[in-house]
């Protein structure tokens, strides 16, 4: 169950990567002006809106499978949008040559993930769900840290802009995905 889960998360990750990542990399590496400012927080807000829809649909194929699949996808779907926007902001770290705020997210999800995981331990659960959710949301706290490093806040109902700006990039990065 966790197999199928972990595919779910990576084709949603690459996804993600292919329409908001990659293009931001792609135009905006170590660029700090206006413009730069607000494509980081459309793009961040792009991840957000890949996140959650597909998040909705994973929560609505899970309903079509029994436990312990159910859980673990129900899981995945709800913290979607924190492990995409999570990542996000990893690649705009590096664009932006900042390579130690990218570590200090990753630090900060792994360590929430090994405090979850011990409480989980100490509670005594096997439960695919509880692990996804304690997975899910060590990366919603480091996409809450990395916005607060960012100084940048993301923008959902600017995803639609950021896409159609970025039509010629995202389009080729997703086939090639």
């Amino acid at each position: 169950s966790f197999a199928l889960v972990l595919s779910a998360y990576y084709l949603a990750l690459g996804t993600s990567r292919s329409v908001t990542s990659e293009p931001f990399v792609v135009r905006f590496a170590v660029s700090l002006g206006d413009a730069s400012r607000v494509a980081l927080r459309q793009a961040a807000g792009g991840a957000i809106v890949v996140g959650a829809s597909l998040g909705l649909i994973l929560v609505a194929v899970a309903c079509f499978f029994d436990d312990p699949l159910r859980g673990g996808l129900l899981a995945l779907g709800i913290t979607l949008p924190g492990f995409l926007l999570q990542d996000f902001w990893r690649y705009a770290f590096f664009a932006r040559e900042r390579g130690a705020s990218a570590l200090v997210i990753d630090l900060v999800w792994a360590s929430a993930v090994v405090v979850g995981f011990i409480g989980l331990r100490v509670v005594n659960t096997t439960s695919i769900t509880w692990f996804v959710l304690v997975w899910g949301l060590g990366a919603w706290i480091a996409a809450c840290v990395g916005a607060v490093q960012a100084r940048s806040f993301p923008q959902p109902l600017s995803a639609l802009s950021w896409w159609r700006s970025q039509s010629d990039l995202a389009p080729r990065f997703l086939a090639e995905f």
